[in-house]
């Protein structure tokens, strides 16, 4: 479960209180993209509440030892609005630096999830291509396939639907639901945009504000 009790926090606009259980999705409509960043820094322990409590679980992200708050970002996927992408590596780099860096899958074994992953995703451009030559569409594809390879049990998507072609849209999205709909997948959209999130059937929708509808 995922406890949002009462919390003010620095760049969140008004007190948060909600609570998701695990396995749901939920529609979080903020007020500007400012917020939208907070919120992710809150789920990913960079940013402490200054009142209140917010919980994974039994455990509150800000407050967890190195060791355990690596754990529970490896267990958490984030599509930023960007793409989240380091602008210093080329698209293959990005897409396995995780799996590298961990050092438990062989080489020979990355390339292959990581070509299964690009193409899971759609991605169908050069695998070395800097961050600079790939469309905002294409950093999201990025981004989804490095999910894809980690396969977290919570996922937030950032603005994800946003600045790209219905199309684009509706590719996207497709990823989104299906991955949710693939396990015991919890998925949070964050948006100061609702339109963006038009169509899509969520178990819960929270209006930054303090409004909420199941």
């Amino acid at each position: 479960m995922i406890c949002f009790s009462e919390i003010l926090a620095e760049g969140i606009d008004s007190r948060l209180d909600f609570t998701l259980p695990l396995g749901n999705s939920a529609a979080i409509m903020t007020s500007r993209q400012s917020e939208n960043d907070a919120f992710i820094r809150l789920i990913l322990g960079f940013l402490a509440p200054d009142e209140g409590s917010f919980c994974i679980g039994a455990d509150q992200p800000a407050f967890l030892k190195d060791s355990e708050i690596a754990l529970l970002r490896r267990k958490t996927g984030a599509i930023y609005q960007d793409g989240g992408l380091i602008s210093n590596l080329n698209l293959w780099e990005n897409l396995t630096l995780q799996l590298a860096f961990e050092a438990v899958v062989p080489n020979k074994e990355i390339e292959q999830l990581a070509m299964a992953a690009l193409s899971k995703a759609g991605y169908s451009g050069s695998y070395t291509a800097s961050v600079s030559r790939l469309t905002l569409f294409q950093r999201r594809q990025v981004a989804f396939a490095r999910a894809f390879l980690v396969k977290p049990d919570l996922m937030v998507y950032q603005s994800t639907f946003e600045g790209v072609s219905r199309a684009e849209q509706t590719q996207l999205s497709t990823l989104a639901w299906d991955y949710h709909r693939g396990g015991e997948i919890t998925s949070i959209f964050l948006t100061s945009y609702p339109e963006s999130l038009r169509g899509m059937d969520f178990d819960f929708t929270y209006y930054a504000g303090g409004m909420s509808q199941p």
